[in-house]
């Protein structure tokens, strides 16, 4: 390794049964953020006798990146391929200065999702780190570290395995997603390997309406129409989608408002046999039964099951719904001779499909707008009684 800071010398793990523990250390200092010197040379004098001569470019800003992907269970072939193991969880840590700027703790559920408030435990000296990640270990839990500069180059360790602290170690619960089919690493056009960021899910600020098993009364434009509502339901439902078939959920919350400018998400918990489905965002004319306009984006040729599976739709402008609009979210069979199985109406993990949009959840809404109707009754009582 060019860079020390980045270059991993040793790396060891141990695991318990409500945790697992890791320790690495780099020839260098840890997290420096330090550039490399760039090296160029003058071009040679006359005669072809010229000399050259180290001339230092400026310095970039930058930060050292340390990640730790762990595979809890080698026997099981969930998780995300890397390094050799299925990873089911991601620690990464940034810093510069020797100093750590941030951590965060991703799991994998058909692809990264950020874990909040996680208490993960970390300490570091100038060359080595080490740290604690409260998850559910086995004996077989192992794993992969990685360590990039400021230009994403970097090492990777082998597959370390976990050392179990106690005599037996229980396996953890199964995952709700099957195995993913990309790397969470790439190479570029230079051959420099660069290591991906997790994707974030349940987008910050969004009002989350959840697939609720409520028919809605009045429509039939789907084989399948149901209401999706802030609220989430308490037990698991299932909705199997064969050839031609459809889906809907009509976000009732939505209704008359005005949405802000931002993203739309659905997350799916789903499972996919021969088959693959698509998902659309419309404004849905109640009264006519029509789809107002274009729709507002679409996912096509969705194929992988799994917990959470996201559909984005970024940078939406913003939606002004008069009374009888509503948004209203399709999901179709598209291609295939198999079915598409959707899991909703749970609080658990495994079935609460949902969607996000920009918009506050109705308890947010209708708590000013009670205030300003008490507002307006207690006026028109004064002047009454005036």
């Amino acid at each position: 390794m060019r860079n020390p800071d980045v270059d991993i010398l040793r790396s060891g793990s141990a695991v318990d049964s409500s945790a697992a523990y890791f320790h690495v250390a780099v020839a260098g200092s840890l997290l420096e953020g330090r550039l490399p010197e760039r090296i160029s040379s003058t071009p040679p004098g006359k005669g072809g006798n010229g000399t050259s001569r180290s001339i230092p470019l400026p310095r970039q800003s930058g930060e050292d990146i340390f990640q730790a992907y762990v595979d809890v269970n080698a026997s099981d072939p969930q998780g995300e391929p890397f390094g050799g193991i299925r990873a089911d969880y991601l620690l990464e840590v940034r810093g510069h200065d020797g100093g750590i700027t941030s951590e965060s703790l991703y799991f994998w559920a058909g692809r990264w999702s950020i874990l909040t408030n996680p208490n993960v435990r970390l300490a570091k000296n100038e060359t080595d780190f080490e740290g604690s990640l409260p998850i559910l270990a086995t004996n077989q839990t192992r794993m992969v570290f990685a360590a990039t500069d400021w230009s994403r180059a970097g090492d990777l360790s082998g597959v370390v395995a976990g050392f179990a602290l106690e005599p037996a170690l229980p396996s953890p619960a199964r995952l709700t997603a099957l195995p993913g089919t990309g790397d969470l690493s790439h190479t570029d056009t230079t051959g420099t390997r660069q290591i991906s960021s997790p994707i974030t899910l349940d987008i910050p600020g969004n009002g989350i309406f959840w697939f609720r098993d409520v028919d809605r009364v009045g429509e039939s434009s789907c084989t399948y129409n149901k209401e999706a509502l802030s609220i989430h339901g308490s037990g698991p439902k299932t909705i199997v989608l064969n050839p031609m078939q459809t889906a809907c959920w009509y976000i009732v919350d939505t209704m008359g408002q005005t949405i802000p400018a931002g993203d739309w998400e659905t997350l799916l918990d789903v499972s996919v046999i021969s088959a693959e489905y698509s998902v659309t965002f419309q404004i849905w004319n109640a009264d006519s039964h029509t789809v107002a306009g274009s729709p507002i984006g679409s996912c096509n040729s969705q194929s992988i099951s799994g917990g959470d599976i996201q559909c984005l739709i970024p940078s939406v402008p913003a939606q002004a719904l008069t009374s009888n609009q509503i948004v209203r979210i399709v999901i179709a069979f598209s291609t295939g001779l198999g079915t598409v199985s959707i899991t909703y109406d749970d609080a658990a993990s495994t079935g609460d499909s949902r969607a996000t949009l920009p918009i506050p959840e109705f308890g947010d809404i209708a708590i000013p707008v009670l205030a300003v109707v008490v507002v307006s009754v207690l006026a028109r009582r004064r002047r009454r009684q005036v």
